[in-house]
């Protein structure tokens, strides 16, 4: 029975080779846009989830506030790791720190004379127990000791090959910093791209000591620069451990904030997609986005199954005699449920066949411009082939339980003599279909657009301070106090080279933060405020716009180290005007800083943040500059950068011999804030372009056999005069006022998605009018387009052949 089943379903297939063709190609491309996006969704959700004690690991977090000021950081105190397991044995196993000196890059070299030296951007310096909480396979050396004790160093295995080649690593010394000689201990397997701790070297946490003097290493509460991470004991609760912590804050921090510390546990496993704090060791993704490509695989899966039901279910009557042939020659009503139904459900399983070729061809494109490292063995996926035939076996019986039931209740003897009739309901249910295969198309167009919007907006949006022409040095380390004004000096002489300075962090992006006290505090109410330390020319450099008071000058020695420049809205927090606030004092540390200057407002930090007080600050003193002068801004003029580049170049190989010369520019930088963004806006371009394309392959499909069915309507109308052109518009207007009505329904859904969306931007553009419009002009065209091609072909019929069985 079933071979004969098979035996019809293929003959009907190779029977109507165009909309089996199209039905099988529409559902194939809507499963596999469905299959990509939820292996992109499965790769962000999996995230850290390989780490065997996952569910066990937690990263402390510290909330620091004055009066609702302050900061939420993602780091904590050095000696915070080892006291944890110290203080609360019973519930903690181990922890473990990340540092990497709040640096941009950290110098490693090796060879006699320095002959492979590079400027890395992922080293951390952790503790011995790395690998007793994360499972980082160790491929050469042991896991136990690799780490313990001072100067030793665990590469990973790509990073082996740039400074070894085929030597043997174990054994080898290489230079970190220009400072410490680190014995290469062992060797690892590359850390899986779907980690938020990404690093290629492990330098053991008892180097640091040489750095900074081990005091300061365990006696430091105040500074928060390492990341911490605890393994909790089996069966203990995160809010058990919690609990303990204000006892801890009061033991250990330092009084000045004591009262506004709160310490808590962050799931591992929360961290990629849930965590958007302070002085992230990486830049996260968000959990919205996978909430928007879930519903944009369910979109374009929904336009793909209408497709295939819709085109089902139309071209199902004309099967109607077979239906009553098979009857008359004693077929029952259940015989032909399941004939229906088990060809419709071969048809999905051809399609989701069709669908993972599609798939393997195209995970290495979609990897491309997902920046996504997505396995291509998706057979190995069990989860995803379970959900490949669940869709499967739904869409084939959704599609094929109508025409199963309305076709097998056919009366034989009427069928057979052609009284047929389609009745209203099949026409009602067709058209709902189309207006929500095209409403579901233009929300996503609209979506599309409104992102891309977005994404400009953040781009080009004028930030308070001039990010264009600026080339960034990273001077980490370097001694920047001994050679700064030398090697400024001679970038002067370059007429291209407009100004020069030097700063703690990337303008824009990043930020420290500060304590301080404002003068004339009835009780010396204690603020902690984001600020930046920069040098001379700070403010000519960015072309910050000063409301009042004067900017550092050189003209000034005292400048340095007791000054500050405060913005606008830090004057207004003091209670203070732009005029008031020159010449006040505030109190960091028992030091008094006077303020020389207001500056406009400008966004310090990205635009995902509103504009908040913020200090800039001159460092004082050798060390000052050395420690907190991280990078060099250079702006130069616009014309050929490639000779400036190597004008920089040559002059600092000369000033600064010891450091590799590695620059960027920061308007690129300041860019790559939006990646997440950015990436969201292409995935639902492209897939937006895929579920337009699908619902135009339906909507040709359904035209034509419109059109098919009213071939001897059209016959009649030519033979008594109708014009081409009225019959194009008669089979035309039908499908218009659907995508009207589309449009009508659309408009509203998407608009008020969208700005819900927007609301998670401090800056965002607006959802204007035409943006509807325009949408509702993409859909009109292409389906006019799409039903005129067939309309055309009938209405050049001649009306002898269209009337011919008559």
């Amino acid at each position: 029975m079933f071979r004969s089943y098979f035996k019809i379903a293929y003959r009907n297939i190779t029977k109507q080779k165009a909309f089996s063709f199209i039905n099988i190609s529409g559902l194939a491309i809507g499963m596999a846009c469905c299959l990509l996006i939820l292996l992109y969704i499965q790769d962000e959700l999996s995230y850290d989830s390989y780490h065997s004690k996952a569910d066990r690991i937690y990263r402390a977090i510290e909330e620091v506030k004055f009066d609702g000021v302050g900061e939420n950081s993602a780091s904590m105190p050095f000696p915070f790791g080892p006291t944890v397991p110290t203080d609360f044995p019973d519930m903690v196993e181990t922890s473990v720190r990340f540092f990497n000196f709040q640096a941009p890059t950290l110098l490693l070299e090796y060879g006699t004379n320095g002959e492979k030296r590079f400027n890395e951007t992922r080293v951390f310096c952790v503790d011995s127990t790395v690998f007793q909480v994360f499972d980082y396979e160790i491929i050469k050396g042991d896991a136990n000791s690799a780490l313990n004790g001072p100067n030793k160093i665990v590469f990973t295995e790509s990073m082996v090959e740039k400074y070894f080649g085929s030597e043997d690593p174990i054994g080898k010394t290489v230079r970190f910093e220009n400072f410490v000689d680190c014995e290469v201990t062992a060797v690892m397997k590359d850390v899986p791209h779907n980690s938020h701790l990404q690093f290629d070297f492990l330098i053991s946490f008892s180097t640091l000591p040489a750095f900074f003097g081990q005091q300061f290493l365990t006696t430091n509460w105040y500074w928060n620069p390492n990341w911490t991470y605890i393994l909790l004991k089996e069966n203990v609760q995160p809010s058990s451990l919690e609990e303990q912590f204000p006892s801890l804050v009061k033991k250990y921090f330092p009084n000045v904030i004591i009262d506004k510390t709160t310490i808590s546990l962050q799931p591992l496993k929360d961290i990629h997609l849930h965590s958007h704090l302070d002085y992230e060791i990486s830049p996260n993704s968000d959990i919205s986005y996978i909430y928007i490509f879930s519903a944009v695989a369910v979109f374009v899966l929904l336009i793909a199954c209408i497709n295939f039901v819709n085109l089902t279910t139309a071209r199902s009557t004309n099967r109607a005699k077979e239906v009553g042939m098979r009857k008359v020659l004693g077929a029952y009503k259940n015989q032909l449920v399941q004939q229906f139904l088990g060809e419709s459900i071969l048809l999905c399983f051809i399609s989701a066949v069709a669908a993972i070729i599609l798939v393997l061809i195209s995970i290495p494109f979609f990897n491309n411009f997902a920046e996504k490292n997505i396995p291509i063995n998706i057979f190995a996926n069990i989860e995803l082939l379970a959900g490949i035939i669940l869709i499967s076996l739904a869409v084939g019986f959704i599609s094929g339980i109508y025409p199963a039931f309305y076709l097998s209740a056919f009366q034989p003897v009427k069928v057979l003599k052609g009284f047929l009739k389609t009745g209203k309901k099949g026409s009602f249910f067709r058209k709902f279909m189309v207006i929500t295969q095209f409403s579901i198309s233009v929300i996503l167009i609209v979506g599309t657009v409104v992102a891309f919007n977005q994404v400009q907006y953040l781009r080009n949006k004028k930030l308070g301070f001039d990010k264009e022409q600026v080339i960034m040095l990273q001077a980490f380390r370097s001694n920047l106090a001994q050679w700064f004004e030398t090697f400024r000096t001679k970038l002067s002489q370059n007429s291209r080279i407009l100004n020069t300075t030097t700063m703690e962090d990337v303008i824009g992006s990043k930020y420290q933060s500060g304590t301080y006290i404002p003068e004339g505090s009835a009780d010396n109410r204690q603020l902690q405020i984001p600020r930046l330390f920069v040098n001379f020319d700070f403010t000519e450099t960015f072309d910050i716009n000063i409301l009042a008071g004067r900017t550092f000058s050189r003209e000034f020695p005292a400048d340095s180290g007791q000054t500050v420049l405060i913005n606008k809205e830090c004057a207004t927090m003091f209670g203070w005007t732009p005029e008031e606030a020159v010449t006040k004092n505030i109190n960091s540390f028992n030091q008094t800083l006077r303020v020389i200057g207001v500056v406009d407002n400008f966004n310090f930090a990205s635009l995902h943040n509103p504009v908040s007080p913020f200090i800039l600050q001159l460092p004082q003193g050798q060390f000052g500059y050395n420690f907190f002068s991280r990078y060099l801004a250079i702006k130069v003029s616009p014309g050929n950068v490639e000779s400036v580049i190597s004008f920089l170049k040559d002059t600092w190989e000369q000033t600064v011999p010891g450091r590799a010369f590695e620059f960027f520019f920061l308007d690129d930088e300041l860019n790559k804030l939006y990646t997440a963004e950015e990436r969201m806006g292409k995935v639902i371009s492209v897939f937006s372009l895929f579920a337009i394309l699908i619902a135009c392959l339906g909507l040709f499909a359904l035209a034509s056999h419109i059109a098919e069915k009213r071939t001897k309507e059209i016959g009649i109308r030519k033979v008594l005069g109708s014009s081409e052109a009225s019959i194009i518009k008669l089979l035309s207007i039908e499908f218009l006022q659907l995508i009207i009505i589309a449009n009508l329904i659309a408009w509203p859904i998407s608009y008020f998605a969208l700005n819900n969306w927007l609301q998670n931007f401090a800056y965002r553009t607006s959802i204007e009018w035409w943006i509807f419009i325009l949408a509702g002009i993409i859909a009109v065209t292409i389906a006019l387009l799409t039903v005129s091609f067939q309309a055309y072909k009938a209405a050049i019929l001649n009306p002898v052949e269209c009337l011919r069985s008559e």
